[in-house]
């Protein structure tokens, strides 16, 4: 499966429940304490406050590496990357200490960018490009200000980036970041004239179909690979849709994958 990350921000469920006499994962991690020593330890550096009791971890896999996934007893969640103890994911209940100026987008990325910085800690090195700001309206539960950086290398997106999302309503922080070291040139061979060409090709789509084409550094059989990733969407008489999202190898030409409009 090819792991592309793309800024937006992630769906996660967890049981927030006490560990059942069943989650042997679970009841080894409790039992093992450098490993509790250390994520204790992480959750604090990242947060900058006391952790409060720790009611479920679990090994988590992601197509970037294992990750512990904790919950804690407020209903906070944590994914920390085994390897680097670096925290991943946080989903923070009141997790915003400051009153903010204003609910315009503007105010809101003035707060993201300002989280980002100071918890994605080589947001200021690496060449960081905001590729999302949006609101989405949850309703009742309100709104949802997103902010999505990821870094470029030349045109190509990397596997390095972060998401932020304030939800004003009750205080909440959600983050996402991911830091990988970049091992391959990010110079393609194919154009992306060729490989808008090919994305259409893969769907048969005709001369009325709105094509887009980004230069991304993939997971490809667990091996990075620099990739068009190619969306293409066409609309017929009906007014039914088709097309979808192919992957082509950015130095052969090569269709790693396609993705058609379910």
């Amino acid at each position: 499966m090819i792991g592309i990350i793309l800024g937006l921000s992630l769906v996660l469920v967890c049981s927030a429940g006490a560990v059942s006499p069943e989650d042997k994962d679970a009841e080894a991690l409790f039992s093992n304490q450098a490993v509790m020593s250390s994520v204790n330890a992480n959750i604090q550096n990242f947060t900058g406050a006391p952790v409060d009791a720790i009611e479920h971890i679990s090994v988590m896999k992601t197509y970037v590496g294992d990750v512990y996934q904790v919950t804690t007893a407020s209903g906070n969640l944590f994914n920390i990357n085994v390897k680097t103890g670096e925290t991943e994911t946080a989903i923070i209940q009141n997790g915003l200490k400051i009153s903010f100026g204003g609910t315009a987008l503007s105010d809101m990325r003035d707060v993201a960018e300002t989280y980002a910085k100071d918890h994605y800690k080589n947001f200021t090195q690496k060449k960081m490009t905001l590729v999302q700001s949006i609101v989405i309206d949850h309703g009742d539960a309100g709104d949802e200000y997103m902010f999505s950086w990821n870094e470029k290398s030349g045109e190509a997106y990397t596997l390095s980036g972060v998401s932020i999302s304030i939800y004003p309503n009750d205080n909440t922080i959600e983050y996402h970041g991911t830091d990988r070291e970049l091992l391959i040139d990010t110079t393609p061979d194919i154009s992306k004239t060729d490989a808008r060409i090919t994305g259409e090709r893969a769907f048969g789509m005709g001369s009325s179909a709105k094509t887009q084409a980004r230069l991304r550094v993939i997971l490809f059989d667990d091996r990075q690979k620099l990739a068009w990733i190619v969306n293409t969407e066409e609309y017929d008489k009906m007014g039914f849709a088709h097309g979808g999202t192919v992957a082509i190898d950015a130095i052969s030409g090569e269709v790693l994958s396609t993705d058609p409009i379910q």
